[in-house]
């Protein structure tokens, strides 16, 4: 026949009979009818289901015994860190309401727990780059407890080290009871820059090709004065030496050189005439291009891209 202990007889009927603390109607009948769910469940021995069930139900409607059944479901489901930590919250909420007993209770179970429990240490390297993040089950783990042995259930869980502009660094690691597990976050690898985009180069607009034409035709035109400025200073020239040539008194008798030079001059005049000409009528017909054509408009494009989860909108002008 098997015999109870004193002791598990008096505390047996702080898990058989707790029933949660009610909050408001509603929240109350959902974590009553949670709680008894849990009860049978329990008995049945399925923690698996029994255990959320409890979960919810203290989340509903807060209460010192459903916090020691829930405590009690975790260790029979051999998830020993949870059970740990909720003996530590019974034992607090115990003494909060003045229950000595169920305190005290907690309080043993917590310490009997307490060297059979699983840990698990992130170990970060000293050159984190800024900004790095820790994730336990895509939970991010604070900064602050990196390096401290944390209790865990004894199962796997997946680690994942990320910051920006670096590749991400993910691992699964398996806890067991009693037994540290270190996790070693290495150094970083910077990423690799995005690949440019190949795009075509963008076809001028209409009014830019035809500002290019009018200038062009402008400079021609420039170019057509500066050659008539020079052939109208040779022709200056020829005639001025011409001169030498030529009877003073009258200086249309002249000689041959001095008939020659003459010739050359007016053959220089005829031809800067013709270059101030051109020259004169390209620019003014460039410039009338240019001005003609039609003004840049600026536009506003957007296009959506999606990308880290994020839908985003790139603008170009």
């Amino acid at each position: 026949m098997l015999m109870l202990s004193p002791r598990l007889l008096s505390v047996l009927p702080l898990l058989l009979w707790s029933s949660p603390a009610f909050a408001d109607a509603a929240s109350s009948a959902a974590a009553e009818a949670l709680f008894n769910q849990a009860r049978e469940l329990k008995e049945q021995g399925n923690y698996a289901e029994a255990c959320p069930k409890l979960a919810e139900s203290q989340r509903l409607d807060p209460g010192t015994g459903t916090l020691l059944n829930l405590a009690d479901c975790y260790e029979k489901a051999n998830q020993l860190a949870s059970a740990w930590a909720t003996w530590i919250d019974a034992a607090r909420s115990a003494r909060a309401a003045g229950q000595t007993e169920r305190e005290e209770y907690a309080k043993n179970k917590a310490a009997e727990l307490e060297p059979a429990l699983g840990h698990i240490s992130l170990q970060v390297d000293e050159s984190a780059p800024e900004g790095l993040q820790i994730k336990k089950d895509g939970e991010i783990v604070a900064r602050a407890i990196w390096g401290t042995p944390l209790p865990a259930d004894a199962r796997s869980y997946r680690i994942e080290a990320s910051a920006p502009g670096y590749e991400s660094f993910v691992v699964e690691v398996t806890v067991e009871d009693g037994q540290t597990t270190n996790v070693i976050i290495p150094a970083l690898t910077a990423s690799a820059p995005p690949p440019l985009e190949d795009r075509p180069a963008p076809a001028p607009a209409p009014g830019s090709a035809l500002r290019t034409t009018g200038w062009v035709v402008a400079g021609t035109g420039v170019a057509g004065l500066a050659a008539g400025s020079i052939l109208g200073i040779l022709a200056m020239s020829k005639n001025g030496a011409s001169k030498e040539h030529c009877d003073p008194s009258d200086p249309n008798l002249c000689q041959q050189p001095g008939i020659d030079l003459r010739n050359e001059a007016l053959g220089f005049g005829d031809a800067a005439t013709v270059a101030f000409i051109a020259g004169g009528v390209l620019t003014v017909g460039g410039l009338v291009i240019v001005l003609a054509a039609p003004k840049k408009t600026e536009q506003v494009t957007f296009t959506p891209t999606l990308g880290g989860g994020f839908l985003t909108y790139r603008g170009s002008f």
